[in-house]
């Protein structure tokens, strides 16, 4: 009979070890799907970050492209102030070209990246090859000196999402990103 008793005592104990490999087991995989879900986000964020970038180096490639224009027929396409810090939204026109964008009286669009995110958020969308709107937005923050003649200006183009704060990067969404550049005017 004692037998019996142990048997049954010990067919028991293989029963409690399988399921406390079969937690074990549960427990691995959740975190093993965490990881996989954190690297996941990473990769969304690191694929934004990098669109950023490019939109950034685009921008600064169309801001030099505006002042070489602006040179070629005199003025009038570059915003020229001296001793204020102006931000300004840039377009690539459907014949090609890059202008910086303007009211209906021909007066460039101007932001303080400070204060007005929500306005140039909306404002400065980039627009993809196709046309469709992006979740991106481009200004081009221009840092003029006190003199007035300059024959080079010091730039930041600014992408970030519209649909973030733009302060952190979380999730899916990214910190707005800076691009500093050198703009050649003469």
């Amino acid at each position: 009979m004692r037998r019996k008793y142990k048997r049954k005592k010990y067919k028991a104990m293989g029963f409690v070890e399988a399921l406390i490999a079969i937690m074990v087991s549960g427990m691995s995989a959740v975190i093993l799907m965490q990881i996989a879900a954190n690297t996941m986000q990473d990769m969304i964020q690191n694929e934004r970050i990098d669109q950023a970038t490019q939109y950034a180096v685009e921008g600064a490639v169309m801001a030099q492209a505006i002042a070489t224009k602006d040179k070629e027929v005199g003025g009038g396409l570059f915003p020229k102030l001296s001793g204020v810090d102006r931000c300004f939204a840039m377009e690539k026109k459907s014949n090609g070209e890059y202008s910086f964008v303007q009211d209906e009286n021909g007066v460039f669009k101007s932001y303080l990246p400070e204060t007005d995110r929500n306005l140039y958020k909306d404002q400065a969308v980039i627009y993809d090859e196709k046309g469709e709107k992006t979740e991106y937005f481009r200004i081009l923050c221009i840092n003029y000196p006190p003199q007035e003649n300059y024959s080079f200006l010091i730039g930041r183009v600014i992408v970030g999402q519209s649909t973030s704060s733009g302060a952190i990067s979380k999730g899916a969404q990214v910190k707005d990103y800076s691009y500093y550049t050198s703009i050649k005017l003469q």
